[in-house]
């Protein structure tokens, strides 16, 4: 049996290179980095502080304050998330992330399925992995260094604002969040 969550799968669509199976589930690699990422955090708390528009695009980042092309990133890395549509309208899990009581747990769980080879790799995942999770962009995707270290920083940025115990199901005890490195 295939372990899905209640919405849409997003892989196909949104260049989540899917690997095989490990067990039950479905591996899959999020190919969508962004050279902003240290500006991940800022960027999803002012989504956050926001509702949820009915489309989202470029004028909606500028409208929001990103203006720069940088920016421009996070809208498919947004939709490879699962938190838009293929044509940018926000989906549930959007609208959930939007709960600020919820929020890292929405957050975890799309890193989790969209990053899953990732924590088959290794299973708790730092920024002290970052020359592993570099090599696995490259060997997948055939990525220069410097798009494969920009795919394995944006991971790391979103896994440091994740809820640790529903990224990895334990109790939050030893296991620090990771941190980038600029």
């Amino acid at each position: 049996s295939q372990k899905r969550s209640s919405h849409v799968d997003y892989r196909a669509k949104f260049n989540i290179h899917s690997v095989g199976r490990l067990g039950d589930h479905l591996m899959a690699l999020l190919n969508q980095p962004t050279q902003v990422y240290s500006k991940l955090p800022q960027f999803l708390e002012t989504l956050r502080s926001g509702t949820a528009p009915s489309g989202f695009n470029r004028q909606f980042l500028k409208d929001i304050g990103f203006k720069s092309s940088n920016d421009h990133a996070f809208i498919p890395l947004l939709k490879g998330l699962g938190f838009l549509s293929s044509e940018g309208v926000p989906t549930d899990r959007y609208r959930q992330f939007l709960d600020g009581s919820r929020w890292r747990k929405v957050l975890a769980e799309a890193v989790r399925e969209s990053y899953g080879d990732i924590f088959v790799l290794k299973a708790k995942p730092t920024a002290s992995d970052l020359a592993i999770i570099t090599g696995k962009y490259k060997s997948t995707y055939n990525l220069s260094d410097v798009s494969a270290d920009r795919a394995a920083r944006t991971f790391l940025a979103l896994l440091a604002l994740c809820d640790q115990e529903a990224l990895y199901g334990t109790s939050s005890s030893s296991s620090t969040p990771a941190k980038t490195e600029q």
